[in-house]
């Protein structure tokens, strides 16, 4: 192999990486928005230990209104599922990609 080869090799890799470290950031940040987004939920369910009738009819009432009138409505719990899979799979990426760079010794 020549030098002029080992170099574009190594800035393939080298560039394969970062534009993984890029994704995989990119996917762990749209995971931190549709987290943001069920804390209230998550808020106002772990307040909501109550033992009386009327009090749970009022939590309950209260929680159907919040997801009524937040993007809670429209989270699709198949996308967080396809999203965490996607994070997993990115991880494997950057990890293998990582690995790859050592043993070059990059």
């Amino acid at each position: 192999m020549t030098e002029n080869e080992k170099r574009r090799q190594m800035g393939e890799l080298l560039l394969d990486h970062s534009e993984a470290q890029k994704n995989l950031a990119h996917l762990q940040e749209k995971a931190a928005r549709m987290r943001d987004r069920l804390a209230g939920l998550m808020g106002c369910l772990e307040s909501s230990h109550v033992f009386g009738v009327v009090e749970i009819h009022e939590k309950s009432t209260k929680i159907r209104e919040w997801s009524l009138n937040t993007e809670f409505k429209d989270l699709d719990f198949d996308a967080v599922a396809s999203l965490v899979q996607e994070i997993e799979d990115a991880q494997n990426k950057v990890d293998q990609l990582a690995e790859r760079k050592s043993a070059l010794g990059l």
